[in-house]
């Protein structure tokens, strides 16, 4: 009687391959799943492993089950921390946990994490709702340590102010090709027409010719 084939029979570069495929069609959608594939045996979980942690949401509810198996974490390339902020009870397991994730490509979440995850990581796409000033968040101390050398995408809410205030020469150091403003007039009690005068303002000091040299695109968004 023949033997069917089984798929321990399939060449091991095709069963990797096809492993590899499942793997990344579940990695946002179906986590459960792609982590009941990864116990299949030893050598499926070395592939699927950096495939199930390659997109991390950090939430309250899970912060402190990460601190707990953080070296699993070190291939992360995408990290989302829950917006407006973790819980204070929260922030010291997530403050533990920063130093495994020094692969970022993207993170989104609040200015607080970020500030913490800079110190081990250099993403080069970075977005945060959190209304901050520009020049609080590029202190030229991080300039000076390269922490944003791989930065090409940012997205960021600031007020008018923080455009004005910073100079060409301060931008003039970043690899930033598309940059996503959405500015916030909370700082200006006086007429709508007034605030608008601010708008031009802002956007010259970007579009300076000694500012963002590598800039492709740039998106304003505004709220009046």
């Amino acid at each position: 009687m023949q033997r069917h084939a089984t798929f321990a029979d399939l060449p091991v570069e095709l069963a990797e391959r096809i492993v590899l495929i499942i793997a990344h069609c579940w990695t946002l959608e179906d986590k459960p799943s792609l982590a009941n594939l990864a116990r299949v045996s030893r050598a499926i979980h070395t592939l699927v492993q950096p495939i199930l942690v390659r997109y991390v949401d950090m939430t309250d509810s899970n912060v402190s089950k990460i601190r707990a198996v953080a070296h699993l974490f070190r291939s992360t390339r995408a990290l989302t921390v829950q917006h407006p902020g973790l819980k204070r009870s929260a922030w010291q397991d997530f403050y533990l946990s920063v130093a495994t994730f020094p692969a970022l490509d993207l993170y989104v979440g609040p200015t607080t994490a970020l500030y913490a995850l800079l110190r081990y990581s250099n993403p080069e796409r970075i977005v945060t709702r959190t209304v901050v000033h520009l020049q609080n968040v590029f202190l030229r101390i991080r300039l000076d340590l390269n922490v944003f050398s791989h930065l090409t995408h940012l997205r960021v809410a600031s007020p008018l102010v923080s455009h004005i205030c910073m100079q060409p020469e301060e931008w003039a150091s970043f690899r930033v090709t598309h940059l996503m403003v959405d500015l916030n007039y909370s700082e200006y009690d006086g007429p709508v027409e007034v605030q608008h005068m601010f708008v031009p303002t802002a956007l010259a000091s970007l579009l300076a010719p000694a500012c963002l040299t590598r800039l492709e695109r740039l998106c304003v968004l505004s709220i009046i």
